[in-house]
């Protein structure tokens, strides 16, 4: 599941290219300490920051074990900016699926912009919104 979010965030643009497929690939290769099929994780369902932030905390799921769901969100924050900048930019798309993504995990705006000062612009704008 943490692989599709982080594929759903690298597809947010409606693209994924090959710089971001290779970083994509190494890093689930080396969170795994295996290697992860990206061809699987593509075909697989997409999934959204509920379903994910549902799955961390479902104690028979698939994040049973001790993390804490400030911690994936922290993580997966870190890897996502990891994939994106294998591009040279992050686009509002992307920027704003992982923002999502770490608020349904419980990261408040100033955890994201702590993590991720790149997503600053973003963080500002979604709190102009509110």
């Amino acid at each position: 599941m943490y692989g599709q979010a982080l594929i759903a965030i690298a597809r947010a643009d409606h693209e994924l290219g090959p710089e971001e497929g290779n970083r994509l690939q190494a890093t689930l290769d080396a969170r795994t300490g295996e290697a992860v099929s990206i061809e699987d994780l593509l075909l697989a369902d997409t999934i959204g920051p509920r379903a994910l932030a549902t799955a961390a905390t479902d104690s028979g799921g698939p994040f049973r074990g001790g993390m804490h769901i400030k911690d994936l969100g922290a993580m997966l924050v870190t890897d996502a900016i990891h994939i994106l900048l294998s591009k040279g930019h992050i686009s509002e798309g992307e920027a704003v699926l992982t923002i999502r993504f770490a608020n349904a995990l419980g990261c408040s705006s100033a955890d994201i912009e702590r993590i991720a000062p790149q997503l600053r612009l973003w963080l500002d704008a979604s709190a102009d919104q509110a």
